[in-house]
């Protein structure tokens, strides 16, 4: 239940001027000791700037792919797209430095 209550929160709380983040690792004398269910951060002026991982674009596929974090994953199994398009993506993002081979 809490599960369900947590996203239907955070689809309410959505909007394209906010960041809606979910079970965030906080804490200063302990980092991490505390989880954080929902949080909501409004961008200032130098959010862009700080957030950013590339100048260059990451492919929408390549965000959208399942693959977590230290994680190694078939191409066929992280993208759902013809071979070709499948290998453009993933050059492209091993190119912006987003995913590795």
């Amino acid at each position: 239940m809490e599960y369900r209550f947590e996203l239907a929160l955070c689809a309410a709380l959505e909007s394209p001027d906010s960041v809606v983040a979910r079970q965030l690792g906080a804490g200063v004398t302990n980092p991490g000791g505390r989880i954080v269910d929902v949080c909501v951060l409004t961008p200032g002026p130098g959010f862009d700037r700080r957030a950013s991982i590339t100048a260059d674009r990451i492919p929408d596929p390549a965000i959208e792919a399942a693959v977590g974090p230290g994680e190694a994953v078939p191409v066929s199994a992280a993208f759902d797209l013809p071979a070709d398009r499948a290998a453009a993506v993933i050059d492209r993002a091993v190119g912006v430095g987003y995913l590795e081979r």
